[in-house]
């Protein structure tokens, strides 16, 4: 079945994954939108997965699962940024996102 010489080295070790315990699958983008719907201002990726914590009643959140969460968001975003939904606003530094208009 498998070639005695194969080098199995080179096969990548499966990850296992972690399901986020706060926002199910398809729901972190959709909290992101509410959040920006009630800000008056762009906001910071960190501010907008604060808002969401806060909103879910999470005070318990350890620091890397905010960066977990931080990273999620910014790539969800980054993937629908001039698509019809956020841009970043006017660049700031860090990136502050709000919703087009």
């Amino acid at each position: 079945m498998f070639s005695p010489g194969y080098d199995v080295r080179a096969i990548a070790a499966r990850r296992a994954y972690k399901a986020n315990p706060w926002f199910r699958r398809g729901t972190l983008f959709r909290s992101a939108l509410d959040v920006m719907k009630r800000a008056t201002e762009p906001l910071t990726v960190a501010e907008i997965v604060d808002r969401m914590l806060a909103a879910k009643g999470v005070t318990s959140a350890r620091m890397d699962q905010i960066r977990g969460l931080q990273s999620a968001v910014l790539a969800s975003l980054r993937n629908r940024e001039g698509k019809g939904r956020v841009q970043i606003a006017d660049n700031h530094i860090p990136a502050r996102w709000h919703l087009t208009p």
